[in-house]
């Protein structure tokens, strides 16, 4: 088994990064998109 890592990025409309969340591979990109959202949420208002 090899440990890994996942990247979720949201980006603005011009491509430019916003949030960026570095999570486990074992966790499902559902979970982790709900996650970066919440997050994305409360730091932009």
């Amino acid at each position: 088994m090899i440990n890994g890592r996942k990247r979720h990025i949201a980006v603005d409309t011009k491509g430019f990064p916003v949030m960026i969340m570095v999570t486990p591979a074992d966790m499902q990109d559902r979970d982790a998109a709900r996650e970066l959202l919440w997050r994305l949420r409360l730091a932009h208002p």
